[in-house]
């Protein structure tokens, strides 16, 4: 199962570095980071189901939001991209944020694409209605909330210890914003 996950989910990281690196060419990608993120990313996962998943767990796979925050976590903790520090010194930005804006647009690509398995199979029946994600606007700053995101999680991951159970609740909290924007009253799955 981890393979197939990681090969869709590694193919859309290279995507995400494509499209960072086509708008800031210092951009540079570590060869070796796919080995490494599958490393991660079967630790946490496996952590995940071991230490806070029921005895009687019967299925042992996440949702969604979980998967999407251990890719985070994952993506975060191997650092595939960075950037040459006279560039940096150049920016107005002294934080290079490439790694997060990475992990966060796998990890919302993830969870779209599950989504879309449940819209398939019937049993979320909103397709046509939910086209993508929807981030909430904030008012307190200048920033797009996915920029807020990602400097909360360069900052989280500085300074602290990542969670990948904190994430999954935040992602769980976008799709349900995403589902309110379109005017989707969800039913239990």
């Amino acid at each position: 199962m981890f393979n197939t996950i990681n090969d869709a989910i590694w193919d859309t990281v290279l995507n995400a570095v494509k499209n960072l690196q086509s708008k800031v060419k210092e951009v540079v990608f570590y060869e070796g980071s796919e080995e490494l993120f599958y490393e991660n990313f079967n630790f946490y996962y496996k952590s995940l189901v071991k230490n806070f998943m029921a005895e009687d767990f019967d299925d042992k796979t996440l949702d969604r939001h979980k998967v999407a925050a251990v890719i985070i976590c994952s993506i975060l903790k191997t650092k595939p991209v960075g950037i040459g520090q006279e560039f940096l010194e150049l920016c107005n930005e002294k934080e290079f944020l490439g790694n997060e804006k990475i992990a966060f647009e796998v990890a919302l690509s993830y969870m779209y694409e599950d989504l879309s398995k449940c819209f398939a199979e019937g049993s979320v029946p909103y397709v046509s209605l939910f086209p993508r994600y929807v981030l909430p606007i904030p008012y307190s700053c200048e920033r797009k909330y996915g920029e807020v995101i990602c400097r909360d999680l360069y900052f989280s991951n500085q300074f602290y210890e990542l969670s990948p159970l904190l994430l999954a609740n935040i992602l769980f909290c976008i799709e349900e914003y995403s589902f309110c924007f379109y005017g989707i009253k969800r039913r239990e799955l």
